[in-house]
Parts: C-alpha cells; sequence; structure tokens
C-alpha cells in the first residue's frame, strides 16, 4: 500500500534539510525485540526506493530492546534507526515501544521523525487503515 505524501521537512544533525517527497510508504515489522536487525515487508519499496527524503511508517509489533538496532525494508539492505531529539541531535533508537512510527531515511540511515502513533494511521489514497 502506498499513501499520499506529507509536506514536511527535517533538519539533520549535519544541518542538512531533507524534505519529504514523492510517496509514503506503509509496512510492518515483526522482528523479535532483542535483533539488531528489525525486517519490515512494504509492497512497491526496491533498492531504487532509498533516496533522501523518502519516508515509511512501520508498525512495530514488538518494543526495541537492542542498542544499536538496523532496519531492512524486504530484504534489501540494513540501515541504522535513530531517534531526532528536539535539539536537531540523534540518538540511537533503544527502548522504543510498539507502535507505528514514522520514519525518514536520509545519509544512509532511517530516522524517527516523530514519536509513535498510539491511533490508527489512514492511507488516505488508498483508503486503508492500519
Amino acid at each position: 500500500m502506498m499513501g499520499k505524501q506529507l509536506a514536511q521537512s527535517l533538519t539533520m544533525p549535519d544541518g542538512n534539510d531533507y524534505h519529504f517527497f514523492g510517496v509514503t510508504y506503509f509496512g510492518a515489522c515483526t522482528t523479535i525485540g532483542s535483533a539488531q536487525q528489525k525486517v519490515a515487508y512494504i509492497n512497491g519499496f526496491n533498492l531504487d526506493s532509498y533516496i533522501n527524503g523518502v519516508v515509511i511508517f512501520v508498525r512495530f509489533s514488538n518494543t526495541n530492546t537492542h542498542n544499536a538496532p538496523y532496519l531492512n525494508v524486504n530484504g534489501t539492505i540494513s540501515y541504522p534507526i535513530y531517534i531526532m531529539n528536539p535539539n536537531g541531535t540523534s540518538t540511537s533508537w533503544k527502548n522504543i515501544p510498539s507502535g507505528v512510527v514514522q520514519l525518514m531515511f536520509a545519509n544512509n540511515a532511517w530516522f524517527s521523525v516523530h514519536p509513535i502513533y498510539d491511533g490508527a494511521v489512514m492511507d488516505d489514497a488508498n483508503g486503508v487503515s492500519f
């Protein structure tokens, strides 16, 4: 399922601004919390999808407990997952509870753009929620 794009941008620790563009992807990850490599399955996401600014929403079934987790989408390439802090710095994604997370790809890493959603996320283009 692909959804409509959200109009947002994010300033990364390197000082560059990355703007969300194109489509937003929705998927799920059921990997156990202690595993370093989390695997998400997202329709339509492939190696060509790894471009700065691409956004994904992933429903993580399990709370992460690994100190330095990586995300692999559809068995392509694993990249580290970070949380963007309000001061513009990033930290590793540790002890984050299960739920839906919005991630943006930039500088060969996934960055959590917003906190976990505790409600359903709507895919307006396809009329689907999860």
